[in-house]
């Protein structure tokens, strides 16, 4: 019957054209981003290394002239002037294709972050604590040369290429964005069987069999378009810049610090957590259709507890039980942004998995219990 059944919600499913155009605009997402993002000046390596240059020489002229008098003084003025001497030869390195062979960049870079270290035990003398660099920093940036030095990898400066490119689309796609998509595809799950009761009642079926079909049919054509679409982009970056290196480190949020870990590692986890958070939110939209009965009131209260947490964050409570709505902003949980803007560094990508599929489990729950107490109350 469950078979039967989802042949019939998805030919009205393919009849819809409002979710057939959103379907499109996942297709589209990355292709058509990566245009967008070519006209673009992403930071590069090389950028930021000319920002610190500009900071360091700001720190050196503004030193105090008898600094050098003593031998405390003496040795603050040797460490800064080292600290701007080594990012000028790293500039050079990455400049030259000399430096990226030889791996001179990253054994300066682990120097320059042992005398900012050491600045910083210090109290950072004569330097205002908006040129300092912060310790988190220091300490993610060792972790990203040491995984690059343990490896034998070169720095790669080029953000356009495939795998530079997929960290920076999954930032934008994860989070608000993704989550009004899904919401808006769903939204209307329920209104084919109430325009039609007379018909859509009739039918020999029960509620659970109807909702696990929406359920996975609204799963299965989401998740199909944002697999087409990340195909498409991926053959779209790798023909105009080429593949990149997916060896290549990028930084994540775990509760004992950031940890290194290869490009394709992370866009396996972003994959996995991302389809977690589509039935996530799938299943929520049903439960919001179930009560409020109707498409638009089911979008704005959709967007309503998606801000619920950030809302109550504001006012200086705790709202856990809606924090798993947060976490479909796949790249905000690895990048540590929403451990850092809620307080809870318990917010890590595993914890944040369970948490999803516990809140799925809820959500599935109260939508079946709901069911039962109202069949009873029919029957009674």
């Amino acid at each position: 019957m469950l078979y039967r059944y989802s042949k019939f919600e998805l030919k009205i499913l393919l009849r819809n054209y409002k979710q057939l155009f959103l379907g499109l605009v996942i297709i589209l997402f990355f292709p058509i981003y990566f245009q967008i993002y070519l006209d673009s000046e992403p930071e590069t390596l090389l950028r930021k290394k000319y920002a610190e240059k500009e900071t360091q020489s700001i720190i050196v002229n503004t030193l105090p002239l008898d600094l050098r008098e003593t031998e405390e003084g003496e040795a603050l003025f040797k460490n800064y002037t080292e600290q701007l001497s080594i990012i000028n030869m790293q500039i050079f390195y990455l400049n030259s294709n000399y430096g990226r062979e030889m791996s001179e960049y990253i054994t300066e870079g682990l120097r320059l972050n042992e005398l900012r270290m050491e600045m910083h035990e210090l109290g950072n003398p004569y330097v205002s604590n908006k040129l300092t660099i912060p310790i988190e920093e220091i300490e993610k940036e060792n972790e990203f040369l040491n995984y690059l030095a343990s490896n034998n990898l070169q720095e790669e400066d080029n953000p356009f290429v495939t795998s530079q490119f997929m960290l920076t689309s999954f930032d934008l796609l994860s989070g608000i964005f993704l989550f009004l998509i899904i919401l808006i595809i769903c939204s209307d799950m329920l209104v084919y069987e109430k325009a039609h009761q007379t018909v859509m009642r009739a039918l020999p079926i029960s509620f659970a069999t109807k909702a696990t079909s929406k359920i996975l049919l609204h799963f299965i054509f989401i998740t199909f378009c944002l697999i087409l679409g990340i195909l498409l982009g991926v053959f779209r970056s790798s023909t105009a810049e080429g593949w990149g290196n997916f060896s290549y480190p990028t930084l994540i949020y775990m509760k004992d610090g950031f940890v290194a870990i290869p490009i394709m590692k992370y866009v396996s986890y972003v994959l996995f957590a991302i389809c977690i958070a589509i039935f996530m939110t799938v299943v929520l939209t049903l439960i919001l259709s179930v009560f409020v009965q109707n498409m638009y009131g089911v979008a704005l209260a959709g967007i309503g507890v998606f801000f619920l947490p950030d809302l109550l964050n504001i006012l200086g409570l705790k709202a856990n039980f809606f924090n798993p709505i947060k976490y479909i902003d796949v790249s905000g949980v690895l990048s540590g942004r929403l451990a850092m803007k809620f307080g809870d560094v318990s917010i890590t990508y595993w914890n944040s998995i369970l948490s999803m599929v516990l809140f799925t489990i809820i959500l599935m729950g109260i939508i079946y219990v709901y069911h039962w107490f109202l069949f009873r109350g029919k029957n009674s």
